[in-house]
């Protein structure tokens, strides 16, 4: 048997994306935003997590799904935000991991995510996305 043989090649079937090669499609859901591995999904790699493609699930639901979590924590009480732990009374915590109620309407809106990066930056919790509800 030639050595072509011994090796699988996994590609997306929705736009035919080459995984195996390191490719994938930009805009595609199947694709998303990674070929076999990609960094941390949650806070875009800061925290230097890599996460593996379930490629039959990708398969099955035509939408990426992967293997891994996000290795954030908080630099000052060092709560692992990626198992959802924060410290209780922690600026950087804000209250939350890294996900959380809306803290502007008390989750009226919805959840909010963690701006990683910029929580690490200012020691201080920063959401992503604003609060859509009206003030009184």
């Amino acid at each position: 048997m030639s050595p072509d043989h011994d090796v699988q090649r996994f590609a997306c079937q929705s736009c035919g994306a080459d995984w195996s090669a390191g490719e994938f499609g930009a805009e595609c859901a199947e694709c998303g935003g990674g070929a076999l591995e990609r960094q941390c999904g949650f806070c875009d790699g800061v925290c230097g997590a890599v996460w593996k493609r379930r490629v039959i699930d990708s398969w099955d639901e035509a939408e990426a799904q992967w293997i891994g979590g996000c290795a954030a924590k908080c630099s000052s009480c060092g709560a692992r935000w990626g198992v959802m732990a924060h410290g209780p009374g922690c600026a950087e915590c804000g209250g939350g991991s890294l996900i959380r109620p809306c803290p502007d309407c008390d989750g009226a809106c919805g959840m909010r995510e963690r701006d990683v990066a910029a929580s690490w930056q200012h020691h201080v919790a920063h959401w992503r996305a604003t609060c859509n509800q009206p003030t009184s």
